[in-house]
């Protein structure tokens, strides 16, 4: 292989690298966003679930109607995750 040639396929090889490491930087970057923002979420759902038992069956209603909302929002994180991940 001429020394040319072994030049432009070690810049293929590295720019084919820097672009991966910075779409694998990005990547983590947006998953640690998402992780944090569904955590949140998943933070405020378990005390309205452990308290529905405690309430009269109206309120429950009421809580079970907000809960499966943000319940809803975390299982769109979690996907939204899930398909990060994959890249």
């Amino acid at each position: 292989m001429k020394k040319e040639d072994l030049e432009k396929m070690v810049g293929k090889v590295k720019q084919r690298r820097d672009e991966l490491k910075v779409k694998l930087h990005l990547g983590k970057t947006e998953a640690e966003k998402e992780w944090k923002e569904t955590e949140k979420k998943w933070q405020q759902l378990k005390p309205k679930f452990d308290s529905i038992s405690a309430t009269g069956s109206e309120i429950a209603k009421e809580l079970g109607t907000t809960m499966k909302q943000l319940g809803d929002d975390i299982m769109k994180g979690y996907d939204k995750l899930g398909k990060i991940l994959k890249k």
